[in-house]
């Protein structure tokens, strides 16, 4: 699936205030999936980035998402399978805590996150999922210097990546 939208607000004689606007939203959902005997893979691509301009500020960044989904594993019922999953997610370009935008909060691989998760899917028909696992490792990557040294996203100070051992449910 494919999207690219377009919005435009204009307001003139309005008496209780507002914005006008411009903006602009891309996005791809991408699917490639196998499924042969007791054996199954499918896997996600979802890129999306959208900008917003108003008249009481310039260009900001209303979405921004990279996210790649990749679960296989092999049937062991008619609806449950013991499978494994790896989520990776980040994003294509810097963000800000606006107004501020002297300074960025987040970027390219700053953070990143990396799911590995050993467990089970239910599939009750085909157009409803459950993941769970008992055991996923968690990876933060923070890949920029300025970032990683103010220890942002929970990785130490300095540190560019941060590992984390729970439990994961994805529906």
């Amino acid at each position: 699936l494919v999207g690219i939208t377009f919005g435009q607000t204009s307001l003139s004689n309005w008496s209780a205030g507002g914005d006008n606007t411009v903006s602009g939203d891309f996005m791809l959902n991408a699917s490639a999936n196998y499924n042969k005997g007791l054996w199954f893979w499918d896997n996600n691509l979802l890129l999306q980035y959208g900008l917003v301009y108003s008249s009481s500020y310039d260009w900001r960044k209303s979405s921004d998402k990279i996210n790649l989904t990749s679960v296989g594993g092999r049937n062991i019922s008619r609806k449950w399978s013991a499978s494994f999953l790896i989520n990776f997610q980040t994003q294509f370009a810097e963000g800000y805590k606006y107004p501020d935008t002297d300074h960025y909060i987040s970027t390219f691989m700053a953070p990143a996150y990396a799911d590995a998760a050993l467990g089970f899917t239910y599939k009750p028909n085909a157009n409803y999922t459950v993941f769970l696992s008992p055991v996923t490792e968690r990876a933060t990557f923070v890949l920029d210097d300025s970032l990683s040294n103010a220890g942002a996203f929970g990785v130490d100070p300095g540190s560019k990546t941060k590992w984390e051992t729970g439990a994961y449910v994805r529906a």
